[in-house]
């Protein structure tokens, strides 16, 4: 099939970047666009000039705005001639007990899309409609054989501290684990293949956390083959994810302390989950899995290519 693909490609590490090369790997030509260079006139006019058979996006932005409006949908309805279907696919939660407004623009889009690809079964739910499908994302495919660079954390949460009741856990370990544990936050690609070890413990904090959703981090941790502790979520099994084996689960901020403290305990058992985990991403749930998912959809709703 012939893609355009409008997404966020100024980095490697990005989503959209792991999706289009995925694409690209399983045999299919994709033109990737990003809007940051473009204005709307001439992003129509070349993906008119190209006439795909799917025009995909990972943005809910107007080239030259930072809101859904009357300007990107548009783009929408201006394109619908000249290309074979129109999909988005959203990797962040929806669910409307998360934010009410993203809720509704995700309603908006998935009126005026053929195929609505989300990460968030729950809000798959509550959309109820047939053009919707849950897809979640996975293993990067910029993991790298790099040197470490020594660092004497063996607790590592990964993601900003502002969100839910992450502050309150982020003290809880400072208070119990002093210098042993380390929150960072904006560190992708070959920074984060030269930061993880196998003797790391990753923490996943117990809010926000959202029946049928959970981010990236949890694939991002196993294909580096790290442990990730993290509550268990609906719908985790169901992809394989067993907890003990390749993940360690936990209920409470206690728990989740005593569980780690275990964990400290027993290196051995950490770089086993590790290693579980990475087998099972990298067998399951790369982003080259997901596109042979999003290319059966489409292929399910008569897109040609």
């Amino acid at each position: 099939m012939r893609f355009v693909y409008l997404g966020d490609f100024t980095v490697q590490w990005s989503t959209h970047a792991h999706v289009g090369r995925a694409l690209r790997r399983i045999g299919h030509e994709v033109t990737m666009i990003d809007p940051s260079y473009f204005r709307d006139l001439e992003a129509i006019e070349r993906i008119g000039s190209i006439r795909p058979d799917v025009f995909l996006f990972s943005t809910w932005n107007s080239m030259s705005r930072g809101v859904i409006n009357a300007g990107f949908l548009a783009i929408i309805a201006a394109i619908r001639p000249q290309v074979g279907k129109i999909v988005n696919w959203h990797f962040d939660c929806v669910s409307p007990e998360y934010s009410t407004d993203r809720f509704r623009r995700a309603e908006m889009i998935s009126k005026r899309v053929d195929l609505f690809v989300i990460s968030d079964a729950w809000a798959a739910r509550s959309l109820a409609a047939e053009n919707v499908v849950v897809i979640r994302q996975g293993a990067p495919d910029d993991v790298e054989d790099v040197p470490n660079i020594p660092v004497p954390q063996r607790i590592i949460f990964l993601g900003g501290l502002s969100h839910g009741d992450r502050l309150p856990m982020h003290r809880a370990f400072v208070a119990r684990f002093g210098d042993l544990y380390r929150n960072v936050n904006h560190i992708k690609g070959e920074a984060l293949n030269s930061f993880v070890r196998p003797d790391m413990i990753f923490l996943g904090p117990i809010q926000p956390s959202f029946p049928g959703y959970w981010s990236n981090r949890l694939y991002v941790v196993a294909a580096h083959g790290g442990c990730f502790v993290t509550p268990t979520v609906e719908g985790m099994s169901e992809e394989g994810w067993e907890p003990g084996v390749n993940y360690v689960s936990y209920t409470t901020l206690d728990d989740q302390l005593d569980v780690v403290q275990e964990l400290l305990d027993d290196p051995r058992r950490v770089e086993e989950i590790g290693r579980n985990a990475s087998r099972h991403v990298w067998a399951n749930c790369t982003y080259d899995h997901r596109a042979r998912e999003l290319v059966s959809h489409l292929k399910r709703i008569g897109a040609s290519g």
